[in-house]
């Protein structure tokens, strides 16, 4: 009994021969797939081209219409540029901003309840041992609690307005006498 070569089974990609692995992405492929600019792009095509050897770089910063000390920078970027986007990444979804609050948030209650057991413990060893407990820090009142130094002291101006009163309400003696200077501008003499 002979085999008789049966039909040829397409293989799934509807290709005959060597197979492609699938690739990953979009799907397109093209020159469409990569975004940016006309001018970055145009950029890329010289530099890749006088990587591959088929322009000089005198050749590629001619067409670029630069120095080859600029066309050097540039392509130093594009090379960083590349090494950067093949860094491996992190799988799954990126964490989001939300999601990286609300951990934190989650951390500073553990942290609080953390610490209010500690300070209980503390507590119960002061009392076992029999030393008085401090009593908990209460902020004070007024500028104590914002600046932590002292409070502006309250000028007193009783002493001097009445002196300035007292002045204004006692008469002249005589009418050749003057008022007590300083006592009609408001300012102290003393």
């Amino acid at each position: 009994m002979s085999k008789k070569p049966g039909p040829q089974k397409t293989p799934p990609g509807g290709r005959g021969g060597t197979e492609r692995p699938p690739t990953r992405g979009n799907g397109s492929g093209g020159r469409g797939a990569l975004e940016g600019s006309r001018e970055a792009k145009r950029i890329a095509v010289v530099v890749l081209e006088v990587l591959a050897g088929t322009c000089t770089t005198a050749e590629g910063a001619a067409a670029l219409g630069i120095t080859t000390a600029r066309y050097y920078q540039l392509e130093a970027r594009a090379l960083q540029g590349l090494i950067a986007a093949l860094e491996p990444r992190t799988r799954g979804p990126g964490q989001r901003p939300e999601s990286r609050i609300s951990a934190l948030e989650r951390e500073r209650d553990r942290l609080a309840r953390e610490l209010a057991r500690s300070q209980s413990l503390v507590r119960l060893a002061h009392r076992a041992i029999g030393i008085a407990s401090p009593a908990p820090a209460k902020p004070a009142a007024g500028g104590k609690a914002r600046g932590g130094g002292k409070k502006k002291r309250r000028r007193r101006t009783t002493a001097r307005v009445r002196r300035v009163v007292g002045a204004l309400r006692e008469p002249p003696a005589s009418p050749s006498e003057e008022p007590a200077q300083g006592a009609g501008d408001g300012r102290d003499v003393a």
